[in-house]
């Protein structure tokens, strides 16, 4: 325990043998004494400061306005602002039935073939010179794909 947190805690008078030894060392018990009384008015007194500390309003407000324009100039801050935006609900409702219905329209992918005996899958290449009936490349016919089960693709 060091010197300090003895005399926030503890009088002269309470302090173990090996706790007086080490306060003696460094100072007399009456010294001990003056000091731990200082420091526990010295708290006393700005635990009752910091409750009655208060800016001044135009500072105040000066200070919280250049915070503001500070944090709104970070991405951070852009960010938030644009999530504390109030929109309406239909708006939301509106825009996730076109997302939806974009989706809808071009979710099916040009890049992937199913055969109609449906133990191929092709993958679309993006040459226009194969003049095969299907065009792609068989991964089931490939020298590394050929190892893996047809669930795995």
């Amino acid at each position: 325990m060091d010197i300090e947190k003895m005399m926030r805690e503890k009088p002269f008078s309470t302090l173990s043998e090996k706790e007086r030894e080490m306060i003696l060392a460094e100072m007399t018990a009456s010294e001990y004494e003056s000091l731990r009384k200082t420091a526990l008015a010295a708290e006393q007194y700005f635990r009752k400061e910091v409750k009655t500390l208060r800016p001044r309003p135009a500072i105040q407000g000066y200070v919280r306005e250049t915070l503001r324009k500070k944090q709104e100039a970070t991405v951070e801050g852009r960010i938030t602002k644009l999530l504390n935006l109030r929109v309406p609900a239909y708006q939301v409702a509106a825009a996730a039935a076109l997302l939806i219905a974009t989706l809808y329209f071009t979710g099916k992918s040009s890049q992937t073939l199913y055969s109609g005996d449906g133990n191929h899958v092709m993958i679309a290449d993006s040459t226009q010179t194969d003049t095969a009936s299907q065009k792609g490349i068989n991964l089931l016919e490939d020298t590394v794909f050929s190892r893996f089960m047809m669930e795995a693709l």
